[in-house]
């Protein structure tokens, strides 16, 4: 999802991977993966708390039995790619998702979802661009039917800050709900994507193509 932004009003990348669990009846050999997010809110005095959370298979169609990493990072660059810093995240705050509203079938006891939330605080001191935070993993595993060679996929995650001339204490949006675990085969689908920005930024929703930067 993307948040525009215009000289007119600040500008926010807020981009999300949604959960791709659809039941119908590596470098580290990593299968886990099934979306995640950056968050960050501003403290003052340049600092800032950046928050990512990924969500993780759990069940057996990671068959590697991936956990959440330990030892990950995310990479700060200016907004002319130029690395900032990579801090190291820790260990992640976890819990299960679960969801059973829905009425065309009884959720299957392997389907296991868990969401990993880590929060850091990082020191951005003004620059004339801004900064994009970034953090990229891979894999996903192999029951995602959409995607060729999904053990070969990863994910990037992406959230901008604006530079202090636009908004000097800028936060980003956050989405209000969880994406479904599951959804019915047949059936319409309706996710509630919609989000929240205490700062009052206008909030632009928009589809955009993956990437493949793969051989």
């Amino acid at each position: 999802m993307i948040s525009k932004m215009s000289y007119s009003y600040r500008k926010i990348l807020f981009l999300i991977t949604i959960i791709s669990t659809i039941i119908f009846c590596e470098s580290s050999l990593a299968s886990h993966l099934t979306g995640g997010e950056i968050t960050y809110t501003c403290l003052g005095d340049g600092l800032y708390e950046i928050k990512l959370v990924v969500y993780r298979d759990c069940g057996p169609t990671n068959t590697n039995e991936t956990g959440f990493d330990q030892d990950g990072f995310i990479s700060i660059y200016d907004m002319n790619n130029n690395l900032y810093e990579i801090i190291d995240f820790g260990i992640a705050d976890q819990e299960f998702l679960v969801n059973i509203d829905f009425e065309c079938l009884l959720i299957p006891e392997e389907l296991c979802l868990e969401k990993g939330t880590y929060s850091i605080i990082a020191s951005l001191p003004y620059n004339e661009n801004g900064y994009k935070i970034v953090y990229q993993r891979c894999c996903r595993n192999a029951q995602v039917i959409n995607l060729e060679n999904p053990e070969d996929m990863g994910s990037s995650l992406v959230a901008y800050v604006p530079p202090s001339s636009y908004a000097e204490c800028n936060n980003s949006p956050e989405f209000n709900s969880n994406p479904p675990l599951a959804i019915c085969l047949g059936s319409d689908l309706e996710i509630n994507q919609s989000a929240s920005d205490i700062d009052g930024d206008s909030l632009v929703f928009s589809f955009i193509v993956p990437t493949n930067l793969g051989p």
